[in-house]
Order: structure tokens, then sequence, then C-alpha cells
């Protein structure tokens, strides 16, 4: 079976990009506003620029798990800085594989040194997924 681009995986995904400065709950808030897992950390004055990325997962094991404030907790102390990135052409094949290698559940995409969305283990289709036991 043919392999997707991931280009394909991101059609209509919604991208919530937030400042380093913003807290741990305003990120708790957009993911739960926009339905999405995870939130991309970008400079206000260079949005398209990614410094980082917040997940779920980051939400639990950095802020909730060891007892930090998620009101007083920026994202710039509990992201994970300079995420692995992948290209609107990697396959999807490659995305999962990196995603089980790395242990990832969402993967910036960033198209000339712009990022345009986040894909999540939960984007791929059950085919594509199989073979990697995610």
């Amino acid at each position: 079976m043919p392999t997707r681009a991931i280009a394909d995986v991101l059609k209509d995904q919604q991208l919530v990009r937030l400042a380093p400065d913003a807290t741990a709950a305003e990120a708790a808030r957009a993911m739960t506003d926009h339905r999405v897992g995870a939130v991309v950390v970008t400079l206000p004055d260079a949005p398209d620029g990614l410094i980082g990325i917040f997940t779920e997962r980051d939400l639990v094991e950095r802020v909730v798990a060891p007892g930090r404030q998620p009101h007083e907790t920026p994202l710039t102390e509990v992201m994970t800085h300079r995420p692995l990135e992948i290209t609107p052409q990697t396959s999807a094949r490659e995305a999962l594989r990196l995603m089980k290698e790395h242990h990832l559940r969402h993967l910036p995409v960033v198209r000339d040194g712009a990022v345009i969305g986040v894909v999540s283990v939960r984007d791929f289709l059950p085919s594509e997924t199989a073979e990697f036991a995610l």
C-alpha cells in the first residue's frame, strides 16, 4: 500500500501557537478549546519560527505531576525545546518510525523554516500505524 505524505495527513488541521511566556494553564485552555493535543511555541515577532512544542504529556509530566502551578508556569520552562521536525514531503511511514523511535506522540511540520502544522499519532490511518504498534 502506498504511503501518504504528511501534507495529506495535515489537511484541514488547525495550528495553535502560543508565546514562550504563555502559561501551562493557557496552553491547556487552548488545547481544550481547539481540541488538539499540542501547541507550538513561537516568538511573537516571528510566529512562523518554531522554538518549542508543549503537549498533553508535558502538562502531566512536567507541570501537574511535579506539583507546579499551571497558572504560574511559563511554557518556556516546561516545553520541549527545539523538537524533532518533519516536512510536508515526509512520508507517513517515516513520521511514524520517528515517533516510535523517539517515543513521541506529536511532530511539528516545518516548510522552509516556517511551522505549518503538528501531526499526532491519532492523525494516521490504522493501516499506517499497524506496523509500528502505536
